[in-house]
């Protein structure tokens, strides 16, 4: 009986502990549980609120914008407003062809005028136009392009001048990567996008790969600056026509050394005009072709445009 009762009590012991395990490992299970989920709950929060705060809505497009990237479209940003006022502005632009008016050379040092507007006309180049604030370098290369695009049918565009002014032929774009093949691009003042002091740029960096491709690709590309010190020395190195209008004061010392001599030339040329006719003039300078030049408006021009590209 004695033996009976021991085991008894030694059975009752160990199922207490049994008992006493098995809601322990309950408790810790599920407390286990609740902390996981509420960490979850937590961490998706964060994650959420992370998101709000890095791609915010805009209510008026019921789009979401990365705000880190610079990748967002003008339809992406712009409002309702500015969309109506852009599509008036595109209304409103001319939509006249355009018309072919040859510069006129008065003076030829050397070559073949004729040779050299065929080639202008119909391949691939790389012209720069430079000279002194006020002297004619937009209505110079304006004048290129139409005379371009009347003859040929070759697209127009634009980096950085005003598009609402000008006719629907010439199209602006944010970057020379968007420029159709056989494209003719207007750079104004393109020593504001592709300074000598910022070669490594992005913008610089695209240009070089697009200059290197430019013949194949029939592209021909204006660049207007002040004076050819402020040109990156790639765009420099691979121009094929090079063109003067009136300089400066300083022009000579301001100029690449590469420049120069062609500047003092240019300079007595234009000089042999009288004072009020020299913005109509131009010294150009090419393979093909070495002379004075005069040149007309472009058939678009107006006082707007001309203020707006000073």
């Amino acid at each position: 009986m004695a033996k009976r009762r021991r085991r008894k009590k030694v059975n009752h012991i160990w199922e207490g502990i049994k008992g006493f395990f098995w809601i322990f490992w309950v408790v810790i299970k599920y407390i286990g549980l609740g902390f996981y989920y509420a960490a979850m709950g937590i961490g998706w929060f964060f994650a959420w609120l992370a998101r709000k705060i890095k791609a915010p809505k805009f209510p008026k497009n019921n789009k979401t914008i990365d705000v880190e990237t610079k990748e967002t479209t003008r339809d992406e940003i712009e409002t309702k407003q500015e969309r109506k006022t852009r599509e008036k502005a595109e209304k409103q632009r001319p939509d006249t062809p355009p018309e072919f008016n040859e510069l006129d050379a008065e003076h030829t040092t050397a070559g073949d005028f004729e040779h050299f507007a065929e080639s202008y006309h119909h391949k691939s180049q790389v012209m720069l136009i430079f000279g002194k604030r006020g002297s004619g370098k937009s209505t110079l290369g304006f004048r290129i392009m139409e005379n371009i695009a009347a003859k040929t049918g070759r697209p127009g565009f634009v980096l950085g001048v005003k598009q609402e002014l000008l006719p629907k032929w010439i199209s602006q774009v944010e970057s020379v990567d968007e420029v159709k093949n056989g494209g003719v691009i207007l750079v104004d003042e393109g020593a504001i996008a592709f300074s000598a002091r910022q070669s490594m740029k992005k913008a610089n960096v695209a240009l070089g790969k697009l200059l290197a491709i430019a013949r194949h690709k029939d592209l021909t590309l204006l660049f207007i600056t002040q004076n050819t010190g402020m040109i990156d020395k790639n765009v420099l190195n691979m121009t094929d026509v090079i063109i003067a209008k009136q300089g400066s004061l300083l022009q000579k010392k301001m100029e690449r050394a590469v420049v120069r001599d062609f500047v003092e030339k240019a300079d007595k040329a234009i000089k042999s005009v009288e004072r009020e006719e020299r913005i109509k003039y131009c010294y150009i300078f090419a393979d093909d072709f070495e002379g004075l030049c005069k040149i007309s408006l472009p058939s678009f021009w107006s006082t707007k445009i001309s203020k707006s590209n000073a």
